[in-house]
């Protein structure tokens, strides 16, 4: 009776060779938003999986009007309230995040969201960023645009999208 040789597995060359993830900062823009909450509960399984710190960055977007007559508003100070509004915000998301056992850290940003948000990844050297998407139609996506689209685009490390209806992997 002959017996089949086992074949060998090739030898492991640099094409070859298994990959392996490292991550050590995963970035998850919070607008607190439900869609954003729900890129957060993936970026905290992300982030228990690979003990990598989570930061959670919030854009202060404020564009002043371009419209005269707007007599005694002062935007300056409209702004402020804003930027204390999210900072506290962002403080008490993070103490909730940090009661999971993550690494965490808030980051506050400026400007228009999509940059920012890039800006950010790039500032915090961040390996990954989370985001959600509203998956709006097209007339929606027209007037309002899409911050996840241009921060697809635009981003210099990978970007996980999380829809707000799909199917979840995230337990």
């Amino acid at each position: 009776m002959a017996t089949k040789a086992k074949k060998k597995a090739p030898a492991t060359t640099s094409k070859t060779k298994a990959s392996s993830i490292k991550l050590k900062k995963v970035l998850v823009p919070i607008d607190f938003s439900s869609c954003s909450m729900k890129s957060l509960d993936y970026a905290v399984a992300f982030a228990k999986q690979f003990n990598a710190t989570l930061i959670l960055g919030h854009v202060v977007q404020f564009d002043y009007p371009a419209i005269d007559g707007f007599g005694g508003v002062d935007f300056g100070s409209l702004e402020l309230d804003l930027r204390r509004e999210a900072d506290g915000q962002l403080k008490k998301l993070v103490k909730a995040v940090r009661e999971k056992g993550v690494t965490v850290r808030g980051v506050l940003a400026d400007g228009r969201a999509a940059q920012a948000i890039c800006d950010l990844a790039d500032n915090q050297s961040a390996d990954l960023l989370i985001i959600s998407t509203h998956g709006y139609s097209n007339l929606k996506h027209f007037l309002l645009g899409s911050v996840s689209e241009g921060v697809v685009r635009h981003a210099t490390c990978p970007v996980l999208v999380v829809r707000e209806h799909e199917r979840e992997f995230v337990i």
